[in-house]
């Protein structure tokens, strides 16, 4: 990410956490850019575990607030895959992506589609203002379905 669009966003966080009476401390300012470095799809384990990697000793639950207050600054948003995957995006890369999940193995890709993008972004909405979009599409990746197949022909086999 650009400098120039890391220091927009964390104005808009220090901004957010001054109105909230929140303080900047070492260990949000450490969270905040550990986020900004994912331009792709992250787990809270995965930044603490970065930042664990750096020796910067934060605990599970800071990181779990610090995310939460930057998804109310609307930097971060969360997405529900499945019943028990959430995985976490800056809010300014999300956006125009379809995320391709998988519901065997949980695996998610994000496609992106220039058409649906426009689409999209045309749309109008009345007495509502839309803050960020996205688009999933449940299934089998190709792996499973194969496995799955395979196993099902295994098991009339046996019969």
């Amino acid at each position: 990410m650009e400098t120039a669009q890391i220091e927009s966003l964390h104005k808009v966080f220090t901004d957010y956490l001054k109105k909230k009476k929140q303080r900047l401390t070492t260990e949000r300012e450490a969270i905040f850019n550990k986020v900004c470095n994912f331009m792709e799809l992250f787990t809270l384990e995965v930044i603490w575990q970065e930042l664990d990697k750096e020796n910067f000793h934060v605990s599970r639950a800071s990181v779990y607030n610090t995310i939460k207050l930057m998804m109310d600054a609307k930097i971060v948003v969360c997405h529900q895959f499945t019943n028990s995957l959430f995985k976490y995006e800056l809010s300014c890369v999300s956006e125009g992506f379809i995320y391709i999940i998988c519901n065997e193995c949980e695996t998610v890709s994000k496609l992106q589609d220039e058409k649906l993008t426009r689409y999209c972004a045309a749309v109008k909405t009345p007495k509502f203002t839309r803050e960020y979009y996205a688009l999933y599409f449940h299934g089998l990746c190709s792996k499973c379905k194969y496995r799955l197949a395979t196993a099902h022909l295994r098991q009339n086999d046996n019969k």
